[in-house]
């Protein structure tokens, strides 16, 4: 059994005030998603707020002190527009976790909110005009893509040159060769081919597992046919997790299944060894599973093993693995190594996967 010790947090401020040149001064606040996307061994102890509420009392504080109020939020565009419509003390607010490409502002109850996508392809430029008499403000913001820009800082280039030749020769190790394009488009209608073959590999990385499961979300990246390197696979799986092997009765696999989905009313999960056949109404709201481990029916009273990684097994993304007891077992490697590992070992380097396998169809009742 691996031992992970928790990340210490350290305290901090509440938020951040800064003062211009003509005097004003500029409060900034963050607020985040509930619960927060990370391990759950990471926030032990901590508790979460409902953001919409937090951003409400915190901007009515800010304002009794500073002339400008900023929230800096990670809770995605569609809770950023609950944020900015609910707390009238804003001024602004700079959002991300959607990765939402707003090349103009979106105004919410008279606050603008404003996003730059996401992976530093854009640099975002707000001009907050205040004017001191009517202190109403006028906003004008831009989005800059990043591969347009010519000026380098010489020494942060000299830092980013000397750690990429020391890394090179790790992470372009040939791990093996993609006979077909691997790909994460559609994930959330169907099985893929990426997701089929990181879910292989996370059940093949316990010789007892019946079913190997992956959260879409810790799908970064597709590959394209070709050489497959460890810089690959790192652009595909960038989160250092590992994998934990958990034992769960059939009917709460059933409860995995049904909630994954129903949680957006589409796919969350890619899997191994089992198959999935939602049934959905016209809208795409969830009426019923039926599901197969082993090419069997499920069985709800039988207890299954059940492989993940530890975002998942420790509660990240909803998911229950945690409240099932203690993992039976958990791997040594990161997830890409144990992939690594898969293609190298049981697929002799050779990586080829249909589109798709039919192992997550979805059918409309009407």
């Amino acid at each position: 059994m691996v031992n992970r010790a928790a990340t210490p947090i350290a305290p901090f401020d509440p938020y951040l005030a800064l003062a211009t040149d003509l005097g004003q001064r500029i409060a900034f606040f963050g607020v985040i998603e509930t619960p927060p996307s990370t391990r759950r061994q990471n926030i032990v102890g901590l508790e979460f707020l409902d953001p919409v509420t937090v951003a409400r009392v915190m901007a009515a504080q800010l304002r009794q002190q500073a002339d400008l109020v900023v929230a800096v939020t990670h809770v995605g565009v569609d809770v950023d527009r609950e944020v900015a419509r609910s707390a009238g003390d804003l001024d602004l607010v700079i959002g991300g976790h959607s990765h939402t490409v707003l090349r103009a502002p979106v105004v919410e109850g008279g606050v603008p909110i404003v996003q730059a996508g996401a992976n530093g392809l854009f640099l975002g430029q707000v001009d907050l005009v205040r004017d001191l008499a009517t202190r109403r403000n006028s906003v004008g913001a831009r989005l800059i893509e990043t591969r347009a820009l010519r000026d380098e800082d010489a020494a942060v280039r000299t830092i980013v040159d000397r750690w990429n030749a020391r890394m090179s020769a790790a992470l372009d190790r040939r791990i093996g060769h993609a006979a077909t394009p691997l790909s994460r488009e559609n994930l959330t209608t169907q099985d893929v081919s990426l997701g089929n073959l990181i879910a292989d590999a996370t059940r093949a990385a316990f010789d007892r597992a019946d079913v190997g499961l992956m959260n879409n979300g810790g799908i970064r990246a597709s590959i394209p046919a070709g050489p497959i390197t460890l810089r690959t696979l790192y652009g595909v799986m960038p989160f250092a997790n590992y994998f934990m092997l958990f034992e769960a009765t059939g009917e709460q696999l059933r409860e995995v299944v049904r909630s994954s989905y129903a949680r957006r009313n589409q796919v969350d999960l890619q899997v191994s060894g089992m198959t999935v056949r939602y049934f959905v109404d016209a809208e795409r709201r969830l009426l019923d599973a039926e599901i197969t481990v082993g090419g069997r029916p499920l069985d709800p009273s039988r207890r299954y093993r059940v492989a993940v990684n530890d975002f998942m097994g420790t509660g990240g993304g909803g998911y229950p693995f945690h409240t099932y007891g203690a993992p039976v077992d958990a791997s040594s490697n990161t997830d890409v190594l144990d992939l690594t590992a898969f293609i190298e070992k049981a697929l002799r380097g050779v990586v080829n996967y249909p589109p798709t396998e039919g192992r997550i169809r979805g059918e409309v009742r009407r």
